[in-house]
């Protein structure tokens, strides 16, 4: 069957044909005349009716292709190419490396840490739960790693952590040009499944919220900008200030550095710690417990010297005491929202005191701070009202650097990168709860969990700060899953297809220096 143009006369007609044999010889039978063909020309049906049949035809090879078209496989591709990048811009691809060198390993053990920190950036697992994961991901089937690999490689880098930590840090100095002055750190405890205590697992105070748990203590140090520098774990039952001078050797030791300032909140004061700073030759600005602290308090807080503000919600004043140079700052609306809490308190107690007197009062520390109590009888004391009025939305400094007043503040509020990074740590890059319960193997669970905030890190910095990327980090990594490898047979022939790459993801690849998967490449 086919067209066919027809001369009568002087005039062209199209017309549909199909050719039969009859008696042994092919004649041509019309089926149908379509019309002239100047008029079909000049109206702009023959161009509609060729457009028509090539769609047919190319829908009708489509769907010859698709019945010897056979999918083997689908799996995403996008995440893993930029923690790639992230991966070798940070060096840890030769790092790792050098540490396997000289180890009798039967695998991988670059692709095997690689796997793990790519797993709690994209799509954090248990190590069990990452083998059904890898399944998912485009990944060469030579470097996949098996479940020992991923617990052996725990055990290699709780040997080695001090020494990638120590090579990472020179790597990140020299990649953000960075001057290591000043030095951020914070702690928080890490709870275990496992109710045994042994090693780093002890009880202790949790702020988790989980004192049944056995806990680890994590120490933080980030660089000023947020940076991650180096982390240490100790004891659950250790108090957050005697890790400071621990902390302090081996930054001493480790990294060799001769001066810094070091900013630490106000769990990390006591003398102690301020006379190893200045053994080690550091500066600091630390908080003041000032309640705990009676006279110092009615010192800075008598202080006649007017706040001036620096900032949106932030006065100051500098007031020396004793010989020391303290900063008293003040947040006009942690102020209000202090007094406001406060009074909520008060009604709560007037309400008590009516209903039930002074019965059960005095054992709760929310109300006996503002009570007065004589024999069986109870009030509320107007100058202890007062004198806790004197604290609202108040914080102290406590430093010795000669830095200006506002750049001492401004360095302490840094410290809210501390504690970004624990809420990152612990959601979404899953930290805890820890369901390990060998000491090494608990200690490099955590150095994967460090290695994944320093990549995650540094990913936000080149999209967010660098390039301005409108966008959150949970919307990029959505967009990245779905760049889907496609493995397929062909006639038999393999080939292998990856989607399109949605408009998000490849703004990423653009900003990141990816080169995206080509769209269809023949397989060996």
């Amino acid at each position: 069957m086919f067209f066919r143009a027809k001369r009568s006369g002087d005039r062209e007609y199209l017309q549909l044909v199909e050719s039969e044999r009859v008696e042994g010889r092919v004649r041509q039978r019309v089926l149908a005349s379509l019309g002239r063909m100047d008029e079909l020309r000049a109206s702009g049906q023959l161009a509609r009716l060729t457009e028509s049949l090539a769609r047919l035809t190319e829908e009708l090879e489509a769907v010859r292709l698709a019945s010897e078209l056979e999918a083997r496989s689908a799996k995403s591709v996008g995440g893993r190419l930029v923690m790639e990048r992230m991966w070798s811009e940070l060096g840890l691809d030769v790092l790792l490396r050098r540490v396997a060198r000289g180890r009798k390993m039967e695998f991988d053990l670059e692709r095997a840490v690689f796997a793990m920190v790519a797993n709690r950036v994209l799509d954090p697992r248990s190590k069990r739960g990452m083998m059904s994961w890898l399944e998912t991901v485009a990944w060469q089937a030579e470097g996949t790693p098996e479940l020992h690999h991923l617990y052996r490689s725990l055990d290699v880098l709780s040997e080695v952590k001090e020494d990638l930590e120590l090579r990472l840090h020179h790597r990140v100095r020299d990649l953000f040009h960075q001057r290591l002055d000043l030095v951020l750190y914070d702690t928080t405890s890490l709870s275990f499944q496992a109710p045994e205590e042994d090693g780093v697992r002890r009880r202790g105070h949790s702020k988790d919220k989980r004192p049944d748990l056995p806990q680890a203590v994590l120490g933080l140090l980030l660089s000023g900008d947020g940076l991650p520098i180096a982390h240490e774990l100790f004891p659950g039952n250790t108090y957050d200030g005697n890790t400071v001078p621990e902390v302090l050797r081996r930054l001493k030791e480790r990294f060799e550095l001769r001066w810094l300032i070091f900013v630490g909140d106000r769990g990390m004061v006591s003398e102690r710690n301020l006379e190893a700073l200045e053994e080690a030759g550091y500066d600091w600005i630390v908080g003041v417990r000032l309640r705990s602290r009676p006279r110092l308090a009615d010192a800075l807080l008598s202080d006649p010297g007017r706040f001036r503000s620096v900032a949106e919600n932030l006065e100051i004043k500098e007031v020396w005491a004793e010989g020391i140079r303290y900063i008293v700052c003040r947040n006009p609306e942690q102020a209000r929202r202090d007094a406001a809490r406060r009074e909520a308190v008060l009604d709560r107690l007037r309400t008590r005191l009516e209903r039930s007197g002074v019965k059960g009062l005095v054992t709760r520390p929310g109300f006996r701070r503002f009570l007065q109590v004589r024999d069986e009888e109870a009030t509320i004391d107007p100058a202890k009202v007062e004198a806790d009025a004197r604290f609202d939305g108040i914080w102290v400094l406590d430093t010795s650097t000669e830095l200006p007043a506002a750049e001492v503040a401004e360095a302490y509020k840094s410290l809210w990168r501390v504690e970004r990074a624990f809420r990152t740590l612990k959601s979404p890059l899953e930290l805890r709860p820890v369901r390990h319960w060998a000491e090494p193997r608990i200690r490099g669970h955590v150095v994967v969990c460090f290695l994944a905030f320093l990549v995650r890190t540094v990913l936000e910095r080149r999209l967010f700060e660098e390039t301005g990327l409108e966008a959150s980090f949970s919307e990029v990594l959505d967009s990245l899953a779905q760049v889907q490898q496609v493995d397929m047979d062909v006639k038999g022939i393999p080939l292998r297809l990856v989607t399109e790459t949605p408009p998000l993801a490849r703004q990423v690849f653009q900003r990141l220096g990816v080169r995206p998967p080509p769209r269809l490449e023949k397989l060996d």
